[in-house]
């Protein structure tokens, strides 16, 4: 009884700390990790802000969203823009050394990692 008990409440640890996690090595331009977790795509890219910068501007002129704001500085970028079936997608630059910065992605209120990829590939392809 003591083991069933001690198997149940390991489970139940965890199902309650695991977090929706997955990441994968990609190959290709741009080539890095990313993560996806909690509904966020994030990636560190080796290029400047400004070239990441100019990279996300071509994608989301090239996948057809409609930009509803952004802002750029040394430090952090935002572009916020709506897709197909009017999903919000938000795209953040983070400054993190001279030739590295994060890129975050969330698609939609609960995220979707098959289209925030996409957005990443697209991304990535511009960066070469």
């Amino acid at each position: 009884m003591v083991a069933f008990v001690c198997l149940v409440a390991s489970v139940f640890i965890a199902i309650t700390f695991s977090g929706c996690s997955t990441g994968t090595a990609r190959t290709g331009a741009g080539a890095g990790n990313y993560s996806y977790s909690n509904g966020d795509m994030k990636s560190v890219e080796n290029a400047t802000m400004d070239k990441v910068w100019n990279a996300v501007e071509k994608t989301v002129k090239e996948m057809g969203f409609v930009v509803e704001s952004q802002s750029h500085d040394a430090l952090v970028s935002v572009i916020e823009a709506r897709g197909a079936g009017d999903k919000k997608i938000t795209i953040k630059l983070s400054f993190l050394t001279e030739k590295t910065t994060e890129v975050k992605i969330r698609v939609g209120f609960f995220g979707s990692e098959e289209f925030s990829y996409q957005i990443l590939k697209t991304i990535r392809e511009k960066l070469s």
